[in-house]
């Protein structure tokens, strides 16, 4: 996002573990301060949103999913929140345990 002025979305392929690919967007939400174990760092937050064709009507429903990067080059990611592995699995929260030095 940083790389393109003014870019709100940005179109994807996610392979999973399936295997299957899925069409989704990255689609940016807010800037916010995020606190992990390695520290606090100001931060992109970043929505995955599938593109499920005739099951769309049921998005409303899913879990979110989440990613944070830092706001600083090179972009770092510091947190994800969302499904562990796909639909009807636990929703989990990773975020950076410690930075390099």
């Amino acid at each position: 996002f940083a790389n393109v002025p003014k870019a709100r979305s940005l179109p994807a392929h996610i392979l999973t573990n399936e295997p299957k690919v899925y069409d989704v967007t990255f689609e940016w939400r807010d800037e916010e301060s995020v606190k992990a174990l390695a520290g606090e760092f100001h931060c992109y937050k970043v929505e995955v949103v599938p593109h499920l064709g005739v099951l769309n009507l049921f998005r409303p429903f899913l879990p979110k999913t989440y990613f944070w990067f830092t706001v600083a080059s090179p972009h770092n990611w510091v947190r994800y929140e969302g499904p562990e592995n796909g639909p009807g699995t636990p929703e989990v929260v990773m975020s950076l345990s410690e930075t390099k030095r």
